[in-house]
């Protein structure tokens, strides 16, 4: 969204903002007074001076919600939540790993959606630090509230950059360096491997929305960026992509394009990677009939990102992509990957959940995935 067609919302925001004001007004609601302490918070263009004692974390933006509970282990810090679908709930296992959520998104009804923010609810929290979408944080920092602007990252170093903030904002600063170090020793491994094959698949990944339209994952976006390092090519760019980032593509363009795999996100219409090869549109493409075609796995929560899951997303791809080369290992990965970030040791059936391994069933390698693959884990190849 251009400046230019950002003011129309934040006047509205404003307008809104005004009239709850107004309402507060009939009811004072006293925000804690100074205590003259003060935790500092490094922000890319400015730092963001936090009262103490710290009276908790509103997460206004539901995408980055689970990846301040990862990042900082500390969900006794989240005061408020944007309410989260039960989908988000009940299908994710994040909500088993960290009950708070659960039990913020039942009390969410202040917080409807991102965009509606009730002034008079939030004063009443009064919340440490409000996590909110860029351009709504500008008018509540001028009316005095601690607002941290957050967007979804859309490389490696905005994910990491995202989960250091979080964690300073929570008072885990020293989180940060080993959960990067952690992401980066995974990276630097898969990359090593990757890099050295030739062979790159042609890749295209797409979310099926649920009014049947296609929307591309174009370069410049991290599954874009995942897809290069994982050793694929993404091919939507160009005439597809433009300087649009998620272009939304027709059956005859996704046809065109014939990709070697296709991948589909975690938050598509279609249940499983089979329903999208049966259907009559998608029967013809080349990744359809040599079955090439998957389901992302669901993680904790509707999709592999952050700090602590995007290495096992990486390594995910690379197994997919380059089956012959690369030995199965991306099970036992996860569970480690897990154990270490943040103690939680997922069973054999939550494992298949994470890594999606039922919406996969019956296209190629995704045998790898399952519990079959631990006998083959211990191979000589990497």
């Amino acid at each position: 969204m251009n400046r230019r067609s950002a003011w129309p919302l934040r006047i509205l925001a404003l307008m809104a903002f005004a009239c709850f004001a107004t309402a507060a007004m009939r009811a004072p609601v006293s925000l804690h007074e100074p205590t003259g302490a003060t935790r500092l918070v490094h922000l890319p263009r400015r730092d963001l001076s936090i009262e103490m004692p710290f009276r908790g974390t509103l997460l206004m933006l539901p995408p980055l919600a689970a990846e301040y509970f990862l990042a900082t282990d500390a969900p006794e810090t989240a005061s408020g939540l944007t309410h989260l679908s039960s989908a988000s709930l009940d299908g994710g296992l994040i909500s088993k790993l960290y009950p708070r959520i659960a039990e913020l998104s039942r009390q969410s009804r202040s917080f409807p959606t991102p965009h509606a923010i009730n002034l008079e609810a939030v004063m009443k929290l009064d919340p440490g630090t409000i996590m909110v979408m860029s351009f709504l944080a500008e008018p509540l920092e001028r009316i005095g509230l601690p607002a941290l602007p957050v967007m979804l990252p859309g490389n490696e170093q905005g994910v990491v950059m995202t989960a250091c903030v979080f964690a300073a904002v929570a008072g885990r600063s020293e989180r940060c360096k080993p959960l990067q170090a952690s992401w980066q020793a995974s990276f630097d491994e898969t990359t090593a491997l990757t890099s050295k094959f030739s062979n790159r698949p042609r890749v295209l990944a797409i979310t099926l929305l649920a009014d049947g339209s296609v929307r591309a994952q174009g370069p410049s976006t991290l599954t874009g960026r995942l897809i290069e390092r994982a050793g694929g090519t993404n091919i939507v760019g160009g005439s597809f992509g433009g300087i649009v980032k998620q272009p939304m593509l027709s059956a005859e363009q996704v046809l065109s394009l014939d990709p070697d795999v296709i991948l589909i996100s975690a938050s598509s219409s279609v249940a499983s990677a089979a329903a999208f090869v049966e259907d009559p549109r998608w029967r013809i493409f080349r990744a359809s009939r040599l079955r090439r075609v998957y389901r992302e796995p669901e993680g904790l929560v509707l999709g592999l990102s952050g700090i602590v899951e995007t290495p096992i997303r990486l390594r995910w791809m690379a197994e997919l992509f380059h089956p012959r080369e690369l030995a199965p290992k991306l099970r036992v990965m996860a569970a480690k990957t897990y154990a270490s970030a943040v103690n939680f040791h997922p069973s054999g059936a939550e494992l298949d959940r994470i890594l999606s391994v039922a919406a996969n069933v019956g296209m190629a390698d995704s045998w790898r995935f399952s519990a079959a693959s631990l006998t083959h884990s211990e191979t000589t190849t990497p």
